[in-house]
């Protein structure tokens, strides 16, 4: 009874430890997929982010633009 016991109890842990493996074997093929997927989402953040202040400074410029336009020559 005992020794039918420890092996029951053995393979238990055979099938844990595959599972385990299994788990891990997946993990180390989708870092990169999220790794990249990551960088590319940073990429995009950052790239929009440089647009918006790209388009406020601009937007600035032409204020400050037609300020002086105004300024000098009133309507």
């Amino acid at each position: 009874m005992t020794t039918v016991r420890k092996m029951n109890v053995t393979s238990k842990n055979h099938t844990i430890a595959t599972k385990n493996s299994t788990i891990s074997i997946l993990i180390s093929m989708l870092t990169p997929l999220f790794n990249t997927t990551l960088s590319l989402l940073c990429h995009m953040v950052f790239a929009w982010a440089r647009r918006v202040i790209t388009n406020i400074y601009a937007i600035s410029e032409k204020c400050r633009y037609f300020r002086h336009i105004y300024r000098y020559n009133p309507l």
